[in-house]
């Protein structure tokens, strides 16, 4: 990326007392938390790729953790334990396929999310349970895309008949997924996109044939 304007980090508490965090740091996305809670994961984006610092929750000067790409990176995510972050690094010389890794804080290292996967890979999100969900299309025009569901016992959740998926969230018991699936073939081509929901057996339930509709849980 070029062109990046910086620009602040602010921190508001639930009284709306407001404080800043960063000042003057290109592109700061919050992650979440680390496990501490004094201090939040925040990937910041420059012309020289993506870098992940952790920022003190009372200010103060941020701490370089890694790189995680040298190109962009999106969709960042932080597991439940707060000790690794998933994102999506974009893959080069190709502007729509990303593959999904995951950043071990305490070992300071960083592998790909799901061996053996080829093609572009969507969204990485956490199980309740420290398991880590990614969606992929493959690299052929081939149907039937799968959902990788990487936890104990969990296995692999079974992909539309056709397109692919793009997992959003677990539900906060970890018995439902929801993912938008989309009818087409590759990100460059991803056709129209409906809501579903999966449950442990592979069960699919369309909850919203329009593409713009967002879902949350309540617990």
């Amino acid at each position: 990326p070029t062109g990046i304007e910086t620009s602040n980090l602010v921190l508001v508490d639930l009284d709306g007392n407001e404080s800043t965090l960063t000042q003057g740091i290109a592109a700061p996305f919050p992650i979440g938390f680390a496990p501490d809670g004094q201090s939040l994961y925040v990937a910041t984006l420059s012309a020289a790729g993506t870098e992940l610092v952790r920022v003190p929750r009372d200010g103060g000067t941020a701490a370089a953790l890694t790189q995680l790409s040298t190109g962009f990176s999106r969709d960042w995510s932080v597991s439940p334990n707060g000790r690794q972050v998933a994102y999506l690094a974009q893959t080069s010389g190709s502007s729509l396929s990303y593959t999904a890794e995951v950043y071990d804080v305490d070992g300071d290292e960083t592998r790909g999310a799901v061996a053996g996967l080829s093609g572009s890979q969507f969204n990485p999100v956490w199980h309740p349970d420290g398991g880590l969900t990614v969606g992929s299309a493959p690299a052929t025009e081939a149907a039937g895309a799968l959902v990788h569901a990487l936890s104990d016992g969990a296995g692999v959740l079974a992909g539309p008949e056709t397109g692919f998926d793009v997992p959003l969230s677990w539900s906060t018991d970890g018995s439902y997924l929801i993912v938008r699936n989309f009818e087409g073939t590759s990100a460059s081509d991803p056709g129209p996109s409906h809501v579903v929901i999966i449950n442990s057996t592979g069960q699919r339930l369309e909850l919203s044939a329009q593409s713009d509709v967002l879902i949350g849980w309540l617990d």
